[in-house]
């Protein structure tokens, strides 16, 4: 009888751990992006800029320049806006224009998107690069 109760409890201890094996476990939530989504630096010209712009994937941002340092968070519509000007520049294939001497009190800049960099100035700005250029420049000058 021992032996039989012994058994008895094995099994079901065996049952059990199976159907515990089995019950489904909840998906885990896909946390929010994080990362840096856009990095933008613009500095020289006349005024003497030196203005750096960093928006992550999750829409908080940051804005160092030289009147102060800003954090504001971006709108997922905003987020959006930003992907679709860098996708139809086609930002990942362009390739960056030939070096040339920088001209008194011109601009340089410095675009990151998705871990591509990309450098110019403004006597050497393409045609595809000007939304997003455009772009970045406002919410740079949104801040004043």
């Amino acid at each position: 009888m021992y032996t039989k109760t012994i058994l008895h409890c094995a099994i079901v201890a065996l049952i059990a751990g199976v159907m515990i094996g089995c019950a489904s476990t909840p998906t885990p939530q896909s946390p929010a992006p994080t990362g840096v989504l856009v990095e933008y630096k613009r500095t020289g010209g006349i005024a003497g800029f030196n203005d750096h712009l960093s928006i992550n994937a999750d829409g908080k941002t940051t804005l160092t320049r030289r009147i102060g340092n800003f954090e504001f968070t971006i709108t997922p519509e905003q987020i959006k806006q930003i992907q679709s000007v860098f996708d139809l520049a086609k930002f990942t294939t362009l390739q960056e224009p030939a070096s040339r001497l920088l001209v008194p009190d011109e601009l340089s800049y410095v675009i990151t998107y998705q871990g591509k960099a990309y450098r110019t100035s403004d006597t050497r700005l393409v045609n595809e690069i000007q939304p997003v250029m455009t772009l970045l420049n406002s919410i740079v000058d949104s801040k004043k």
